[in-house]
Formats: C-alpha cells, structure tokens, sequence
C-alpha cells in the first residue's frame, strides 16, 4: 500500500499543517440552494449559527454567503435583505421603522385592505399576504387622505371605497398630463 507513504504524517507534521478554528464573524448570512437565496440571518458568531442551521431538516442550503458588518447594523441590515430577497425559509421580519407588513400599513394608513391594494397596484408594488413593505413607499398615501378629507369631509379613512380612490387617481393623472400650467405675459 504505497498510498500511505504519501499519507503518513507524524504528529509535527499534522501541527505543521494546522489551520486557525473558523473566526468569530459578526454580520449576516445568507443560505443558498440552488442559486436561490432561502434564509437570511444575522449572528455574533456565524460559522457557529450557520452549523446550528445545517443540523435543522427544514432549513434545506447547499452553500452561504458572509457579509461581515458592525453589529449595531444587524437588524436593520437583516431586515433590508429579508424584504430584498423575500426568501422563503424567513417567517418573519426584524422589528424595523423602515419596513412593515400589510396589517402594519393598514393600520397606519387607517384604510381598509382593498384600498390599499389598489394603492399598491397604481404604484406598481406586488401584493403578498406576507410580504413586507418600505413604508417610503407609502409617503405619499398622505396626498390622497387630505384629497378625502377636503372632498369627503363626512367619510373616515376606514369607510373609504375604492371608488374615491380611482376619483382621486383620474384627477392625478389629468393634472400629470396637463402639465404645469404658465403663466400669461
């Protein structure tokens, strides 16, 4: 068996070989199946947490990725990536000011969810049960409650229909095409 000549190391050796013990690494990562992004987290110590997700059955990943970062970013940065990626192995989204789901919205905006999905789909964003939003997104929602309030002065935010809300949207867009207007000389 000559293969073993090549193979046997004495213990100096083996010691003149040594690698360090994977460092300890705050930040994000990223698990990868495929060439999908599946999980996002965060961790003081990811080569340990990422060894806790590969003994999970559920949390299926054929590799990962590392974004090192200060740990004051964590939550914020995790939850920028989650609603980035929406990957499906993420339940849920880190508490965050920038990011809230459609119940959230709802709430803050105080409209019922068929008008809110009509905003969203006028914006162009993709409705999901689950999913959640940059709230910059919705900034200018506001424009369309004053409308309301000064053409609807009895009706709530709740009780709004979509039906004020396609008003709302025709007068916007005969004002965008229209154009500003000049002024005579």
């Amino acid at each position: 068996m000559a293969f073993y000549e090549d193979y046997d190391l004495d213990e100096e050796q083996v010691l003149a070989r040594r690698q360090p013990a994977f460092p300890k690494i705050t930040g994000l990562y990223f698990l990868i199946k495929g060439t999908t992004t599946v999980y996002v987290g965060q961790s003081t110590d990811i080569y340990a947490r990422i060894a806790q997700h590969n003994r999970d059955v559920f949390k299926e990943f054929d590799s990962f990725s590392i974004l090192e970062c200060p740990a004051e970013y964590l939550t914020p940065l995790e939850a920028h990536y989650i609603y980035k990626f929406n990957p499906p192995l993420n339940s849920s989204l880190p508490s965050n000011e920038r990011y809230k789901s459609f119940l959230q919205l709802q709430k803050i905006l105080g409209v019922p969810a068929r008008v809110l999905k009509l905003w969203m789909k006028h914006k162009g964003i993709e409705y999901s049960r689950d999913g959640y939003y940059l709230l910059s997104d919705f900034a200018d929602f506001t424009d369309f409650l004053d409308w309301m309030a000064k053409q609807y002065p009895h009706i709530s935010a709740n009780q709004c229909s979509i039906s004020y809300l396609k008003e709302y949207l025709g007068e916007v867009k005969k004002k965008r095409q229209s154009g500003p207007t000049r002024a005579s000389t």
